[in-house]
């Protein structure tokens, strides 16, 4: 038989309770984590919401714009845009839309391209005019409206991230660069180029919507108080400084 240890003096075995507390603090913490993430969600949400509200309304502000404009059909908007359109080996149609409210130029549509000027560039000189046409048919000839489509969408679903934003502005930036060089092509002097944006935005005061995308004609990109250095190429070579300030930042104003 084996041999049992004497029981000590004055020691008393007192029972092990266990609460019922320590089993159930599991379940507490996942109900915690659950919280976290549903608010998480919601927020992610919201954001989303809050992004596409303000893409339909600049849409439906940009498309009141556009019904109530005529359509230019005079032969000093009809033949540069021929010309340029030629220049650029684009064959999609464009139409020139002329409207009564203030509004700076933008490019309208992904399937069918229309260029939005206020009624008062009929008042633009020969070159102004050839320059303006010249800088949004580059858009037109990239198919820049889709690549802004996946940009919204992208910055729509992925709005927490930095990065995203980032990249955005970083491809806007470089599409911007891209139509000056188009522009700079065709012959135009940087000097020249850059006054006539500053005439063009000393002249226009009112807010501005840049790029419109989506179903049919679709919504409209809201730009930001956009501004960088005009930063575009000689048809030599080589980056050209000076005027300061190039057309995207001075035709992107909301």
């Amino acid at each position: 038989m084996p041999v049992l240890p004497e029981r000590a003096a004055g020691v008393i075995i007192a029972p092990v309770t266990i609460t019922a507390g320590a089993a159930v603090q599991p379940q507490s913490d996942y109900r915690a984590v659950g919280l976290v993430e549903n608010g998480l969600l919601a927020l992610w949400v919201a954001g989303l919401a809050l992004l596409l509200l303000r893409i339909v309304g600049a849409s439906l502000r940009v498309s009141r714009i556009a019904k109530s404009a005529r359509v230019a059909e005079d032969e000093m908007w009809t033949q540069p845009v021929q010309e340029i359109s030629t220049f650029f080996r684009c064959r999609k149609r464009v139409r020139v839309l002329l409207g009564d409210a203030e509004i700076t130029p933008m490019t309208w549509g992904v399937w069918r391209h229309s260029i939005l000027l206020a009624s008062s560039a009929n008042d633009w000189s020969v070159e102004r005019r050839r320059l303006v046409l010249a800088h949004e048919l580059a858009h037109v000839k990239r198919s820049d409206g889709i690549i802004q489509v996946f940009l919204q969408i992208a910055c729509s679903l992925y709005w927490f991230n930095p990065l995203i934003w980032y990249a955005a502005h970083r491809v806007r930036i470089e599409r911007e660069r891209a139509c000056d060089d188009q522009v700079l092509n065709l012959g135009a002097e940087p000097e020249d180029y850059g006054d006539h944006l500053v005439e063009i935005a000393r002249g226009n005061s009112s807010p501005g919507v840049r790029f419109v995308w989506g179903g049919g004609h679709g919504a409209a990109f809201p730009a930001g108080n956009a501004s960088r250095p005009f930063s575009t190429r000689e048809p030599g070579g080589g980056w050209y400084p000076k005027p300061r300030w190039c057309f995207s930042a001075l035709l992107q104003r909301s």
